[in-house]
């Protein structure tokens, strides 16, 4: 399935599965981080590509205004870079795991984080 940006967002916010036959299964918290960690995944395996890694630095100029993103220089941008074409030519295996814990919103952004020092 192929989504635009609106039914991305819609689709990791939903608390809900779908079933095989499109319509919603069940409902709850645990299918919205299922939601996301499927979506995560998918989206890494189609834009991760040998042939999209030059486009790095490019991409992340486009989404510095838009997104917030850990990269600070050049160099990191490099490093990633390297780690996604080893992604892209299957050298890493992807897992996902749900972290569970205690709640905390450490930049007051009313986002919601699990502290993992707890």
């Amino acid at each position: 399935h192929f989504m635009n940006a609106r039914q991305c967002l819609s689709y990791v916010s939903a608390r809900y599965r779908f079933n095989a036959s499109g319509r919603v299964g069940s409902t709850g918290d645990p299918y919205r981080k299922a939601n996301q960690l499927s979506f995560m995944r998918d989206f890494a395996q189609q834009i991760v590509t040998a042939d999209n890694i030059p486009k790095f630095p490019e991409i992340m100029n486009s989404l510095t205004n838009n997104v917030w993103h850990s990269f600070n220089s050049a160099s990191d941008i490099t490093k990633y870079s390297e780690i996604a074409l080893k992604y892209a030519k299957k050298q890493y295996k992807m897992n996902m795991y749900v972290v569970t814990g205690k709640s905390i919103d450490p930049m007051g952004d009313g986002a919601s984080y699990v502290n993992l020092m707890a």
